[in-house]
């Protein structure tokens, strides 16, 4: 890459990463949701290196873990998924993880699991808050329960014309009807599975409200032994041309889905050429067969069975789940990360290295490092000359860490209490010298669930006790060396534990009895009239580790309350307060406190009105350091804001057409440090319009970004101003109605920086044809000119449904 391309690079990073929303990351509609999923798209335009993984973490508001989502690459775009019933009230926070082999970021780039990003999805009536069951929700046929509360349109209600319909089938006189609420239990044998739909009448000047609910399926063998499968396929080819080198690529993909006889059965491909083999592999595969009791996965998959054991994690082996009334088996048996071998050469002279360096160095047929003896010290130790035939580690690898899991629980319904063992070991085995710091891992959980109320009331809770040893290459120490290390009247000798848990000086704790190796949570969710109100208290001990769940935080313990609410008919107020602090254990000299507050409202106004959003937020951390401690000294402030605006037009030339603005405003201080003083301001305007007379979807957006920060040059501060134009118009062209459309955008970049500027123009073109329902041909073409260099991507794809 060009000096200038790694100057607006070094712009580009800075401008990206300190916002929360900058255009250039990501595509301006950050999260769409189509009523069954949250859409994301994250579009990274700097290819200077490839990501090796892409993960999206997310949580429901007012939750305080994050479940991980692995996005795979389009094009430039990494895009997933989120189901609507995973976010309990309409409002998702999430950032995103960017993998390299060299480093890893985050969006947002500052502390994202405290301030994260945000989507509201309003899933309530604009006049009727629907009670049961949740818009799009799945439920079983026997908890199929309608409830509406009228509470907010009461005077406008006519019990006389009060018509509840299930699939268009007139149910009123088996309902309640009253001028608040109306409910109705449809008999169970009369639903079958799969979506219905919803409507109520209350009154004959008003709006019916509609929507849809899906009952869980049945499992029931057909009649015949027909095999029903359907299914897509793609295979795409690129060329990725960066920085003057080209790269080619290319990828394939396959999902599946059908039954036979009593069960379904799935199956899911992605290969790619990118990646080495020196980087675990980026291909996924997957084969799950599902049916009334039993459901197996193989390949690639993501189990869940106890938040702080194993959530989410992906695992590449073999998943089965037995469930029945009153108890349900989970087991997992498979790899979270898979070999990938060392490479060595032996030295043929004797050679001088840093006294740091000698850690690459062993012992040929030893597997052992270079002792002093030897080895040869001169310059005072701090340079190390290493004997010819010695074994230098050119690049090292990595182990398997193998993986077995399973989770008993006992109870009836949803209403059950699981225990679940896990056992996380790295494979010695897998390299010939050992290095780095091989793992084995043993945690014991317990979870309790109890909905009460058709599910509007839920206790929750879970709780794990962990053993971690760091470094396994000694094996385990014997009860005598424990001894003398001052562990006397021992019941066991750690050598007898061996297969279980290989316990040394490195395992954590070495003394259970501290409880520094527990984490405990506990919840209540309540869902009544026009609340979602969640309460969670938990607290992790600052030992406690799970390999299952390597996001967790330890060492922390806080309480997070929450609602989101319908304070009138239009519009929605969200709140949120936490408190969390660390030093469980007493072992700093001192404690950090974090504290949260969140409040912002939506309005959902009636027909071509404005639809308004804002949000506050307050971020608070502080510690009672000492002056002269070896901790550093926190004290914090960070206000952020956040204003949207979306307005419908009906224009003459454009069609139908919406406007939006948004504001972005965030403002950090800090009474330690001047230094680490900054803000950030973020205007985003946009216009998207349906032709009136033309096949033919535009948008236009702009995005205004302006920053500052604070470098501290010797006895001065030097203030850091960046400034961020951006404009981008797309269209969508259909030619043929259901056959072929053209498509395409225009992008203009302006990053500045301390007195330097930058300039990109982006231009893409592309169009896909239908030849048939079962097959299509797309083509994408995209240019960035730079000063000085042009990259391009040019993908074409073919893509099967059968």
């Amino acid at each position: 890459m060009r000096k200038s391309d790694k100057i607006f690079a070094a712009i580009f990073t800075i401008l990206c990463f300190s916002s929360v929303s900058a255009n250039l990351l990501y595509s301006p509609q950050q999260v769409m949701w189509n009523g069954k999923n949250y859409e994301f798209e994250l579009q990274l335009i700097d290819k200077s290196e490839v990501p090796q993984q892409v993960t999206l973490w997310y949580r429901s508001f007012g939750q305080t873990n994050y479940q991980p989502k692995e996005l795979f690459e389009s094009a430039g775009t990494f895009l997933g998924n989120v189901d609507t019933k995973e976010i309990k009230n309409g409002q998702i926070e999430y950032y995103y993880e960017i993998n390299y082999a060299s480093s890893r970021q985050t969006v947002p780039s500052d502390s994202p699991q405290d301030s994260p990003l945000k989507h509201s999805t309003n899933t309530f009536s604009n006049k009727v808050a629907i009670l049961s069951p949740e818009p799009f929700s799945t439920v079983t046929a026997e908890n199929f329960v309608i409830a509406v509360s009228l509470y907010e349109v009461s005077g406008n209600v006519n019990i006389d014309d009060v018509k509840i319909y299930v699939d268009n089938v007139d149910l009123t006189a088996k309902a309640y009807v009253s001028k608040e609420l109306i409910s109705l239990t449809p008999s169970a044998k009369s639903l079958t599975s799969g979506t219905h739909k919803i409507k109520i009448v209350y009154s004959k000047n008003e709006t019916p409200v509609t929507w849809e609910a899906i009952v869980q399926e049945k499992f029931v063998a057909p009649s015949t032994t027909n095999i029903k499968t359907s299914g897509t396929g793609f295979v795409e080819l690129l060329n990725n041309k960066v920085g003057g080198e080209n790269q080619n690529l290319s990828k394939a993909g396959a999902t599946v889905n059908g039954n036979v006889e009593f069960f379904n059965y799935s199956g899911n491909l992605y290969l790619t050429t990118e990646g080495t083999k020196r980087e675990q592999p980026r291909n996924r595969y997957s084969i799950g067969l599902n049916a009334k009791w039993l459901s197996v996965d193989l390949g690639d998959f993501y189990p869940k069975q106890n938040e702080l054991v194993l959530w989410g994690t992906r695992v590449r082996g073999i998943n089965g789940e037995f469930k029945s009334k009153f108890f349900d088996l989970q087991v997992a048996v498979g790899d979270l990360d898979s070999k990938i071998k060392q490479l060595t050469t032996k030295i043929t002279e004797a050679d001088t290295i840093d006294q740091s360096e000698i850690v690459n160095y062993f012992k040929e047929g030893e597997e052992r490092y270079l002792s002093d003896s030897d080895v040869t010290f001169i310059e005072n130790g701090q340079k190390i000359i290493v004997p010819a035939g010695s074994i230098k580690i050119t690049d090292d690898g990595t182990y398997a860490r193998e993986l077995k899991s399973a989770r008993l629980a006992f109870g009836y319904a949803a209403g059950k209490l699981g225990i679940t063992v896990l056992k996380a070991k790295d494979k010695l085995s897998d390299l010939t010298y050992k290095t780095g710091n091989p793992k084995d891992n043993v945690v014991l959980g317990a979870d309790f669930k109890l909905p009460v109320w058709n599910n509007k009331i839920i206790f929750r809770t879970n709780a794990a006790f962990s053993l971690l040893t760091e470094d396994i290459r000694n094996g385990a120490v014997s009860s005598k060396d424990l001894e003398e290390a001052g562990f006397s009247d021992l019941p066991i000798d750690p050598k007898d534990l061996e297969d279980y848990l290989i316990i040394n000086t490195s395992t954590t704790p070495l003394n259970p009895l501290g409880f520094n190796s527990i984490a405990w949570d506990a919840g209540l969710d309540v869902r009544v009239f026009r609340h979602s109100f969640s309460a969670e208290f938990k607290s992790y001990g600052s030992q406690y580790k799970s390999l299952g769940t390597n996001f967790l935080r330890n060492d922390y313990k806080g309480l997070v309350l929450s609602d989101k609410f319908r304070a009138t008919k239009n519009v929605f107020v969200n709140v949120r307060y936490e408190n969390f602090s660390d030093n469980l254990n007493e072992s700093k000299e001192a404690t950090t406190t974090n504290n949260r507050i969140d409040l912002g409202f939506n309005v959902f106004l009636d027909g071509n009105l404005p639809q308004l959003g804002f949000n506050y937020g307050l971020y608070t951390r502080s510690n009672d350091a000492a002056s002269d401690s070896i901790q550093n000294k926190i004290d914090d402030k960070t206000n952020t804001f956040t204003t949207n605006v979306a307005q419908p037009l009906e224009l003459r030339f454009l069609g139908k057409s919406t406007a939006s603005v948004t504001w972005n405003f965030t403002s950090r201080a800090d009474a330690v440090s001047d230094a680490a003083k900054s803000s950030d301001n973020l205007v985003t305007l946009g216009l998207r319009s349906n032709l009136r007379d033309l096949p033919l979807k535009t948008s236009v957006s702009y995005t205004f970004k302006q920053s500052n920060s604070y470098q501290q040059l010797q006895n001065s501060l030097n203030k850091v101003d960046n400034t961020f134009n951006s404009l981008l118009a797309t269209g969508n062209y259909t030619l043929i109605k259901d056959k072929s459309e053209i498509y395409g955008g225009l992008g203009f970049t302006k990053a500045e920086s301390s007195g330097k500027s930058v300039n990109r123009t982006n231009f893409n073109v592309g169009s896909s044809y239908y030849f048939n329902q079962h097959h299509s041909l797309l083509g994408d073409f995209y240019l960035y000119i730079l000063p000085d260099n042009n990259d391009s991507v040019f993908k074409l794809r073919y893509q099967a449904y059968f």
